[in-house]
């Protein structure tokens, strides 16, 4: 089992459906605005560029449109044209226009270093993460970086080998990793930037990048089934339940991401300890920990029914389930 309840083929499908749904929204929004045409709106900044890259061949303008970039832009442009309020008003929530050489540039680039990193996602990551000061032209990348992004491409090939088709999903679902230098977290991502992975270079060794790869990349599938088929009704109830694995308090939200993500880890790890050439009494400690923590996790996370739609409550009890076998001594290698 790839991930929680999910093949390969199905997690791929996923991601192209959250594809097909941002080009629909685009070719949705270009003929609203071509109908509505506003003379204060350059066309070739917005309609113009937005529609060539519409009309670009199936699949050559696929890896810009899914970009996170692409996706703040779209959603930002949208909430302007759906206020019908005259520019004047809104000049603080007008995206930049359209550039495609930019932004097909910065689509193919796998890795982003914080000097590399445009003010349109700036302005979007915190409070994730603060940036410090402002991109000076000339920058010299944070100490150890290059280094680093070495090392992230050896960490996907070998998570790639321990769980068949990582690689792939990867390629598809996260438009950028971004590698940050003296930061206080491991890593991070939101589904209000899909598709981007915060990294930090506080990572020591090859496990602890794989590990951070598979954590985030979980997120970054159940925030596309939360898309695709709404899980919760709700993600503002208090922060009450109590992580086993680091004390931590967490809302039903946070809690369920919590689970998913370390039942992700768990089928990482019985892979690992069979088939990393290193750290193998690590692989076996980590995953006594993280067992140890979905057995007490199983009762805390069937709280808080209410702030789950039906497939929410579906999920949850196959992640329950499966978490309270663990207790049982019952769960046999995915």
């Amino acid at each position: 089992m790839f991930l929680p309840f999910s093949s390969e083929e199905e997690i791929l499908a996923l991601i192209e459906r959250t594809t097909r749904r941002r080009r629909t929204q685009a070719e949705m929004l270009l003929t609203e605005m071509s109908f509505h045409a506003d003379p204060a709106l350059p066309a070739s900044g917005y309609l113009g560029e937005l529609e060539t890259l519409l009309s670009w061949p199936a699949g050559q303008g696929e890896r810009l449109i899914g970009t996170t970039w692409f996706g703040l832009w779209l959603e930002t442009l949208g909430r302007w044209h759906q206020s019908r309020t005259p520019p004047q008003g809104l000049r603080s929530i007008l995206p930049p226009p359209l550039d495609l050489k930019a932004l097909e540039s910065l689509a193919f680039r796998f890795t982003l270093r914080e000097e590399d990193v445009p003010d349109f996602i700036r302005a979007v990551i915190p409070p994730s993460h603060i940036f410090r000061r402002p991109v000076r032209p000339g920058d010299a990348p944070a100490p150890g970086t290059g280094a680093w992004e070495t090392a992230l491409h050896t960490a996907i090939a070998s998570a790639d080998v321990k769980m068949p088709g990582m690689a792939r999903i990867i390629e598809r679902a996260v438009t950028h990793f971004l590698i940050l230098d003296d930061v206080a977290f491991r890593s991070c991502s939101a589904d209000r930037y899909l598709g981007l992975i915060l990294l930090s270079t506080n990572d020591q060794s090859l496990i602890d990048i794989e590990e951070s790869v598979v954590h985030e990349l979980g997120h970054q599938i159940l925030y596309r089934i939360d898309r695709d088929t709404a899980l919760f009704r709700g993600k503002d109830d208090p922060e009450t339940l109590v992580l086993p694995w680091s004390g931590s308090r967490r809302n039903c939200y946070g809690f369920f991401h919590a689970c998913y993500i370390y039942l992700i880890l768990r089928d990482y790890y019985l892979r690992a300890v069979e088939t990393h050439p290193f750290d193998q009494d690590y692989c076996r400690d980590r995953l006594a920990f993280i067992e140890n923590g979905l057995a007490r996790a199983a009762p805390i996370l069937l709280e808080r029914e209410e702030m789950l739609t039906g497939p929410g409550i579906a999920l949850r009890d196959l992640m329950a389930a499966r978490m309270a076998a663990l207790a049982r001594a019952e769960v046999e290698i995915a």
